[in-house]
């Protein structure tokens, strides 16, 4: 009757799909909107600890042994590993994620392009941001002397300005391109595309 046929369409979505096909689209959706606010906020708090970082050097005095330098460099140092370190791996994170999660992303060249130079920046924050931080924390902490201190932490301070900017500007580009999403990057990148 009436009843059995209302029962039976109850199972199907609006538009004829089976539900448990429709909630697996609907699980993905809410997947790719997760990974989405996850690398949204993991980007903000990158460049926020950038920015901060540089901030902190603005206020830095010269090396030396006393309590301000001292302090200001383990707050550096801090931000470094709590902030910046852990919002670029979860940036990285949901970026692969999302291009494993949205297919059509897989034909595209922008996300891949996004990838490259997330691991560069990876790289280059590791290298040029988080490892001097880190030895020059180490440094003010360790050496009581003056001039012992400003020979020691030199060569470290020498690219500190310029590795951050140029983390700050590769970042940049990444966010440019991922609001841009140009098409041409790979001229197949319309096939599949949602």
């Amino acid at each position: 009757g009436p009843a059995g046929k209302k029962g039976a369409q109850s199972d199907k979505a609006p538009d004829g799909f089976d539900s448990g096909l429709c909630w697996t689209f609907t699980w993905t959706a809410v997947m790719k909107k997760l990974l989405k606010v996850l690398h949204l906020l993991s980007s903000i708090g990158y460049i926020g600890a950038l920015v901060a970082h540089l901030f902190l050097l603005g206020q830095l005095p010269e090396p030396a042994p006393d309590a301000v330098y001292v302090d200001t460099r383990q707050q550096i140092a801090q931000i470094a590993d709590w902030v910046l370190l852990p919002s670029l791996a979860l940036v990285l994170i949901g970026g692969l994620l999302s291009i494993a999660v949205h297919q059509p992303y897989i034909f595209m060249g922008w996300p891949w392009v996004k990838a490259v130079s997330g691991l560069v920046l990876f790289e280059g924050t590791l290298v040029g941001v988080v490892g001097p931080a880190g030895r020059l924390a180490e440094l003010a902490r360790e050496i009581t002397d003056p001039e012992l201190l400003l020979a020691a932490s030199l060569p470290h301070m020498r690219h500190e300005w310029g590795a951050i900017w140029v983390m700050l500007a590769i970042a940049f580009f990444n966010i440019v391109l991922g609001v841009w999403r140009p098409v041409r990057l790979w001229p197949k990148a319309r096939i599949g595309a949602s």
